[in-house]
């Protein structure tokens, strides 16, 4: 069974929940899980073949609820390998339950089971002289899937998705902004790492441990409003402008002659001054004249 799901103008988390059940059977739905105070959890199996199955019994009178569990009882786990394998050890969430090589199942104790956990089953293959002298393996097998997580939050953008890579495998986690949007921080397990803001994608090279990639965006800032050019003086008017308008040669000489000639036409304060020279003139002449008729 297939169903798409679009999510659009997308401004808060959402979470999308597939609940499965056998044929037959009711699957539970949102209200009866809270109602009944059970909580969700995955199994499965890494470093080779096999299954698991985390089966709790469900209170009489009720029907079996698949993938839930009650977290203050014990949860038994059982589980299926093919020749050749056996148990390392059990991985709820944080938690690391060691097993006997040759279990074939084990509980959980009560309270230890978060809701979205996940169990993980560890095994390895056995050796061809495997006998129960032997020491445990500790350490993942070669062939354990390691897990490159990432996320991507503060804006919109892409990111590569997560994914389970084979131990001295190499993995690329490539990311990018939308238009309006930069990268604001990039951190590689937890670290920030500055030298890769402008990157865009980091390549894990013989991975041996799960790894992390978290790219966290921010809007870029708006453009400050463009300043206006001052208004031109007399000197720097443009090409065209009246102040700026050539004048012909010969009007320029002619007026600066007029000018030394005659004051301007009206301009009564400037050639007052002329004529007041000329008629004291006039009046030295005239009594130097009539004086030497006198001494005559």
């Amino acid at each position: 069974a297939k169903l798409d799901l679009g999510f659009e103008g997308i401004d808060q988390d959402h979470l999308g929940k597939v609940l499965f059940a056998k044929e037959g059977e009711d699957p539970l739905n949102d209200e009866d899980v809270h109602d009944s105070g059970l909580i969700g959890v995955t199994a499965g199996v890494e470093g080779g073949p096999g299954s698991i199955e985390v089966d709790q019994p469900a209170d009489p009178g009720t029907p079996p609820h698949p993938g839930y569990v009650d977290p203050t009882k014990e949860a038994p786990v059982a589980w299926e390998l093919p020749d050749g394998y056996r148990p390392l050890e059990l991985v709820v969430g944080e938690q690391r339950i060691p097993l006997d090589p040759d279990a074939t199942s084990t509980t959980i104790p009560a309270g230890l089971l978060k809701e979205g956990d996940h169990i993980s089953l560890v095994v390895e293959k056995r050796a061809a002289d495997d006998d129960k002298t032997h020491p445990r393996q500790q350490t993942p097998p070669a062939s354990e899937k390691l897990r490159i997580d990432t996320s991507l939050a503060g804006g919109l953008g892409s990111i590569s998705a997560g994914a389970q890579v084979d131990r001295h495998g190499s993995y690329t986690v490539t990311w990018s902004a939308e238009p309006g949007y930069r990268v604001a921080k990039v951190l590689v397990d937890g670290i920030e790492r500055p030298d890769l803001l402008e990157a865009f994608s980091y390549t894990f090279e013989d991975v041996g441990e799960h790894h992390s990639v978290a790219v966290e965006l921010e809007a870029v800032p708006a453009d400050p409003p463009a300043e206006k050019d001052p208004a031109p003086s007399g000197d720097d008017a443009a090409p065209g402008s009246s102040a700026a308008k050539p004048t012909d040669d010969r009007l320029v000489a002619r007026q600066e002659a007029d000018s030394r000639i005659m004051p301007a036409t009206g301009d009564e304060a400037s050639g007052l001054p002329g004529i007041m020279v000329a008629g004291a003139l006039l009046l030295t002449v005239g009594w130097l004249t009539l004086s030497r008729r006198w001494q005559s």
